[in-house]
């Protein structure tokens, strides 16, 4: 893997950044290792694209009860009467479409999207199916393991850093009217990149990663606990 590679290569301390979500909303499922571990061990993913994303999501599905959803957005041909091609709806569930760090972006006038979507324009959440289990694969890697952090679960947010720390971005974050790449993503992932390097040259970078202000005890314990948290929204 690339990103091994990079890790292996690097000298001193590494941020790695990953845009999808490492959490899902408060009370619907455990995040950060658990929840990485518990699609490590259900997600079955070969070098040539094809997956079992949408059995498991399924699965989750029927194990958080009142189906159909959350998980929503399937080709006709994989919906069941737990995995819908459409959304479902939340209002009666226990848990929230979205995540704390989600409403603080919409209330800001952004547009991110639930990690329940599996696939459209944006979507997420069949990134996290797939990405989460590679994440801890690193994590756990031997080479690794003793200095890696899922921030913030693992982290405290900024209190126990380790020298590899893999965190959730946000490309869209990002100023990039000064990038040209035909690519938006490459864009994006450009423009986030130098900002975050800015912030380590000016000694700022550990302090985006502290606890973002206004959040009550319950959410503070919500987003450690489960929900997890976007380097650099505040």
């Amino acid at each position: 893997m690339r990103v091994r590679e990079l890790i292996d290569d690097a000298k001193g301390d590494v941020l790695v950044g990953w845009d999808f979500p490492f959490g899902t909303p408060a009370d619907s499922r455990i995040g950060g290792r658990p929840l990485a571990k518990h699609l490590k061990d259900r997600i079955e993913d070969s070098f040539d694209a094809s997956n079992n994303r949408f059995a498991v999501a399924d699965r989750i599905n029927r194990d958080l009860g009142m189906t159909p959803g959350p998980f929503w957005f399937c080709p006709a041909a994989r919906a069941t009467d737990a995995l819908t091609v459409t959304k479902p709806g939340f209002a009666q569930r226990p848990f929230d479409e979205m995540r704390l760090v989600e409403r603080r972006l919409r209330a800001q006038g952004r547009q991110p999207m639930s990690v329940w979507q599996l696939g459209g324009t944006g979507a997420v959440g069949s990134q996290t199916l797939l990405g989460l289990p590679r994440v801890l694969d690193l994590a756990e890697d031997p080479a690794f393991a003793a200095r890696s952090r899922l921030w913030p679960f693992d982290t405290a947010w900024d209190r126990a850093l380790g020298n590899i720390v893999h965190a959730e971005v946000w490309p869209s974050l990002a100023n990039r009217s000064a990038y040209n790449h035909p690519i938006k993503d490459a864009n994006q992932v450009a423009a986030l990149r130098d900002e975050l390097l800015a912030l380590d040259a000016r000694g700022e970078l550990v302090a985006a990663l502290a606890r973002p202000p206004n959040l009550t005890e319950a959410e503070n314990a919500a987003c450690l606990r489960e929900e997890g948290w976007v380097v650099g929204v505040r």
